[in-house]
């Protein structure tokens, strides 16, 4: 293993002032911007990384686990959080978290940078939580293994058959919707999302239009919204929609939110939830419970997430099991206000 010694060699200077630089405390002792960087540029070329936790270090165990995510003030980012961080200490395990920025210059996330920094605290293992691209994956794993260390994906993934994923059954959570909606009477359905540049819409929009070819349902681009910069807003898409002849009976969400929202404004030009237009979200976040109409939803089980991400990474850490790649997290279908049956309907 490289030492501060040997950084110190190969920069020509004091082990103290390496430790002073990689510490972040080169002005305490005043050292020179070329020597910091003739520091900087040792430590990488031998692939030196500073031990926040060297009396640790010295026993061969590390009980910390390094938990990287992206927008923790999202409810679903912090229930995950918040299982794992329960689940850690029943077994005996802390975890340190580390937030993931994006940067909207070079339109990427600073991952690389938050899996360097959570290294030097020297984990047993790694969850890296969020939708990342093939790159930013294969990246991870490389300097993981380099170092030995455990890393699950927690979310939506490219194909990659690399790592270990965690991530939701929005495939089946869809088709749950769908089908529901079809089972009460509805034939004609439409979809509201966000970005279609996200990889998780892209899931659940391919899997909405998957079940309705199954049902045999018409797909009619007319009642599809995505979200997008500078284009139509929902608001507008469904007032000129409801001047048309041909409506939806019903719309399916990529989202709580979108699903919320779409209510608020149907509400607003006059229609009544789900009397005139039923709806579904997805997630079953908190608001989807508190809403005047409470929401029929496809719930993600978040604290499952958290849990199992955690209870999986320490059988590996403990060399108690060896997962597969790919470990699915059920949806289910919560049913509520939000959707009406025509069916049931013609039956009175």
């Amino acid at each position: 293993m490289v030492t501060i010694k040997d950084v110190a060699e190969k920069a020509g200077v004091s082990t103290s002032a390496v430790s002073a630089v990689l510490g972040n405390r080169a002005k305490v002792i005043a050292l020179s911007e070329a020597t910091r960087n003739r520091i900087h540029e040792a430590a990488n070329q031998l692939g030196y990384r500073r031990n926040a936790f060297a009396a640790q270090s010295r026993s061969g165990k590390s009980r910390i686990l390094a938990y990287i995510g992206t927008d923790f003030s999202q409810e679903y980012n912090f229930r995950i959080l918040s299982a794992a961080l329960e689940t850690a200490q029943e077994y005996g395990y802390s975890i340190k978290v580390f937030s993931v920025n994006f940067d909207r210059n070079s339109h990427k996330y600073n991952l690389i940078k938050q899996l360097n920094l959570a290294l030097e605290f020297r984990p047993a293992g790694i969850l890296i939580a969020g939708t990342f691209s093939c790159a930013d994956t294969s990246a991870v794993n490389q300097y993981a293994s380099d170092c030995s260390v455990p890393v699950f994906f927690l979310g939506n993934l490219e194909p990659n058959d690399a790592c270990v994923n965690l991530q939701f059954d929005d495939c089946n959570g869809m088709n749950q919707a769908v089908r529901y909606l079809h089972e009460v009477g509805h034939r004609r359905i439409g979809f509201l999302s966000g970005d279609l540049d996200r990889l998780y819409v892209q899931n659940r929009f391919h899997s909405f239009s998957d079940a309705l070819k199954q049902g045999r349902l018409e797909q009619n681009p007319e009642w599809v919204w995505h979200e997008k910069d500078g284009q139509q807003s929902l608001s507008e898409f469904l007032g000129e929609l409801l001047r048309r002849d041909n409506l939806p009976s019903a719309f399916c969400c990529d989202s709580d939110y979108n699903a919320l929202n779409a209510i608020m404004y149907l509400l607003r030009l006059g229609k009544s939830i789900p009397e005139d237009i039923s709806i579904i979200g997805f997630g079953d976040m908190r608001i989807a419970t508190l809403s005047a109409v409470k929401l029929t939803t496809v719930a993600q089980h978040f604290e499952k997430m958290g849990r199992d991400s955690v209870m999986n990474i320490i059988k590996v850490i403990e060399h108690l099991a060896i997962p597969p790649k790919h470990i699915g997290i059920a949806s289910e279908l919560k049913i509520r206000e939000s959707v009406k049956n025509p069916a049931k309907q013609k039956e009175n």
